[in-house]
């Protein structure tokens, strides 16, 4: 019997660290990794948030730079318990999560816990939203969950500010 497929690519490589502007500078300018989309992630934009179940309120700062395929992101937590604090407090900065897009969160987080696999934070945001499951012991990492906004969201900025996508196209990565 051959097993259910549920993931059938990668979509996310997540890094936690401690101060996000220094990271991605140094992705760009010792590996040319970038243009950053970068966003601040709080209330109102960032809603219903939990962490281990219980009702939480917590902001980061991420940055999105898309490697053809897979998308890096950048996590600094600013506020809140969250899994990011709690990574960086017992194992310091390193890779966090892998990252899964789905078109109904909810959904596939009934059929996740029906394995077992319970969430661990969510939050929701417009039009989508994200939960990490408890994935580490068995898999030696999180694994979240997806479920992308529509509309976009909108970046708090970009850098560098002068650099584009279409100046260096993932492809040329």
């Amino acid at each position: 019997m051959n097993p259910e497929i549920l993931f059938k690519r990668i979509d996310q490589v997540c890094i936690v660290v401690r101060d996000l502007q220094k990271t991605i500078e140094h992705y760009w300018n010792h590996f040319g990794i970038g243009p950053w989309k970068i966003f601040l992630f709080e209330e109102p934009i960032l809603r219903e948030m939990t962490i281990k179940g219980e009702p939480a309120k917590y902001k980061m700062h991420v940055a999105m730079c898309q490697m053809e395929n897979v998308y890096l992101e950048i996590i600094q937590p600013l506020s809140g318990n969250t899994l990011y604090k709690e990574f960086l407090e017992e194992k310091g900065e390193g890779l966090h999560h892998l990252g899964f897009f789905v078109e109904n969160l909810d959904e596939e987080m009934k059929r996740f816990e029906a394995k077992g696999f319970r969430a661990l934070q969510t939050g929701r945001f417009q039009g989508g939203g994200f939960a990490y499951l408890d994935t580490q012991e068995e898999f030696g990492t999180l694994f979240e969950l997806i479920e992308r906004s529509r509309p976009r969201n909108t970046p708090i900025r970009v850098w560098p500010e002068n650099e584009s996508e279409e100046q260096h196209p993932p492809e040329g990565r």
